[in-house]
């Protein structure tokens, strides 16, 4: 077992894509950056994130709409002309006013590597990071980075903007996995999908907020809540 976790992890590490939904890797948004090669998905043996191969009546939802995939390199994302990342710096509000590690403005400090030290950990249940943009902008995308030191599968992620900070009026969701509401926030109808070093991208459809709010309700591994960063890219 250990073995074959070691490979999913180099897998992943190596510029496997971890994230995926049921509209397709096409759907990804342009805006969204692409400083390492983008992966499309192929088949392979299932597998669990431990690295369990599993046989196809044992899939879980997650996983059929999320095999590891084999890379096949496409080109880059490109990012239309007047958009640019908005997010650096800007303030963030957790749910967790006290979290286990880390502090709100690692949310949005720029480091999206996954070592100790730049991700915040928040307590289990439903948790999530809001990022104040400062004034309603054009959201083209929102990339967001859980943790991926090992392959790991995030419950009930959910995408949210809003002029509302306090997401009660004016609420448009842009991405939702959340295939039980469990958050209350909504059936999602995005597939989960493993962590991986390029983050998820999600589609802003251009729309306009001021504020972005990610949440997520423990993952495969421990029942806690993580965020590397949250990058919102728009004009």
């Amino acid at each position: 077992m250990t073995e074959r976790f070691l490979i999913v992890a180099a897998l992943l590490a190596g510029g496997v894509v971890g994230g995926c939904d049921r509209r397709g890797d096409d759907a990804a948004p342009a805006a969204a950056v692409a400083r390492e090669p983008v992966f499309t998905t192929g088949g392979v043996s299932p597998v669990d994130p431990m690295g369990n191969v599993l046989p196809a009546q044992r899939l879980t939802r997650w996983q059929r709409g999320c095999l590891l995939p084999r890379p096949q390199p496409r080109d880059p994302l490109t990012i239309p002309a007047g958009v640019r990342l908005l997010s650096v710096g800007r303030p963030v509000r957790l749910s967790d006013p006290e979290p286990i590690l880390g502090d709100g403005p690692m949310v949005t400090d720029g480091q999206r590597e996954a070592s100790d030290g730049d991700w915040i950990e928040m307590g289990p249940g439903l948790q999530w990071a809001q990022v104040d943009l400062g004034r309603a902008v054009e959201i083209e995308a929102v990339v967001v980075w859980h943790t991926y030191v090992e392959p790991r599968v995030y419950r009930a992620v959910i995408v949210e903007a809003s002029d509302d900070p306090e997401f009660r009026a004016g609420v448009v969701t842009l991405f939702n996995n959340d295939w039980d509401n469990s958050a209350r926030r909504g059936l999602g109808a995005d597939a989960e999908y493993v962590e991986a070093v390029q983050g998820k991208h999600v589609d802003g459809r251009r729309t306009r907020a001021r504020y972005v709010r990610c949440y997520s309700r423990g993952n495969t591994a421990d029942a806690y809540n993580h965020v590397t960063e949250v990058e919102v890219w728009g004009k």
